[in-house]
């Protein structure tokens, strides 16, 4: 431009000013959202970038866009916010919006970062404003997951959100991974420590009527039990003849010739009087061979 008579020469528009036309006098101020600088023509305005801005007029450069905010055009004066799930940082560009990777979320607009998932929480999708609760029989125990954890077997939750599983309670069992409650030992079998995997049956010599119970019954004295896992509810009496003590797997018949038991459910053999012995299954005695018995309690000899 030349604004003064008999000058020799015309001078560049200053950065931040145009001139389209030969001949006039005045350079025009760039209009917001474009510039000009030794980078640029003097004769048009250059539009600002994506990514960049400039609000104000007459200006020689762009701005960068604001962390949170983007431009994705050329010329726009204005950058625009980022919405729930994105942002923009020195570590992005600007001219468009990052989404929050998986594990990861951001609530709020104009953001320069994202969020870790609590513990209990996990994010499987990207560019996302919530985490999600862990299911039933799942859980988190660190912060920033993609995906939540089984439980194992032994363990459990029954609650959502969860950083952590818990034990099976004693007398009771889970097997397979991801089942969210524990089931009660059935009749007949035991837990006896959290954590179970499965029920162990009752042993030789005892027995468990009731479910969801953490230790078998023994088998009173003088009584029995031939099979393992049994839901009954007693055992088996022992039979006269025979005793039994507790926790026994079978009854034992009488060992002596002089040893007899003549009621049931006993858990030891008595003495036959002196001159008798016991009968073949063990349940009385008789008197040996010149004795007879006296009221039935007393042995005398007796003439032969």
């Amino acid at each position: 431009m030349q604004v003064l008579a008999g000058q020799s020469r015309c001078e560049n528009c200053e950065y931040g000013k145009y001139k389209e036309q030969a001949g006039i006098e005045e350079c025009t101020n760039c209009t917001a959202g474009t510039y000009t600088s030794d980078a640029t023509t003097l004769f048009t305005c250059a539009e600002c970038e994506p990514g960049k801005t400039q609000s104000k007029q007459g200006q020689s450069m762009c701005i960068n866009c604001e962390y949170g905010k983007y431009k994705a055009t050329s010329g726009t004066s204005e950058c625009s916010i980022c919405l729930p799930g994105t942002y923009t940082s020195d570590s992005t560009t600007l001219f468009t919006c990052a989404a929050c990777d998986t594990g990861m979320y951001q609530p709020s607009n104009s953001s320069q970062g994202c969020l870790a998932c609590p513990s209990g929480r996990y994010q499987d999708s990207t560019g996302r404003s919530t985490c999600i609760d862990c299911e039933t029989g799942r859980y988190m125990g660190v912060t920033g997951a993609a995906v939540c954890t089984v439980c194992d077997g032994g363990t459990m939750q029954a609650l959502t959100g969860q950083s952590s599983c818990d034990y099976c309670e004693e007398g009771k069992y889970k097997t397979t991974p991801g089942v969210h409650n524990c089931s009660g030992c059935p009749a007949g079998r035991h837990a006896d420590s959290i954590g179970s995997l499965i029920c162990e049956f009752c042993r030789f010599g005892q027995i468990q009527p009731l479910i969801s119970q953490s230790a078998c019954d023994s088998c009173a004295a003088g009584r029995y039990m031939g099979a393992v896992g049994s839901d009954a509810s007693e055992c088996i009496i022992c039979g006269a003849g025979t005793t039994a003590g507790e926790g026994a797997k079978s009854c034992l018949e009488c060992q002596s010739s002089v040893d007899f038991q003549p009621f049931q459910g006993q858990e030891s053999c008595i003495t036959c009087p002196a001159y008798s012995i016991a009968v073949t299954n063990y349940s009385s005695c008789v008197c040996e061979t010149g004795y007879v018995f006296e009221n039935k309690k007393k042995l005398k000899p007796v003439l032969v």
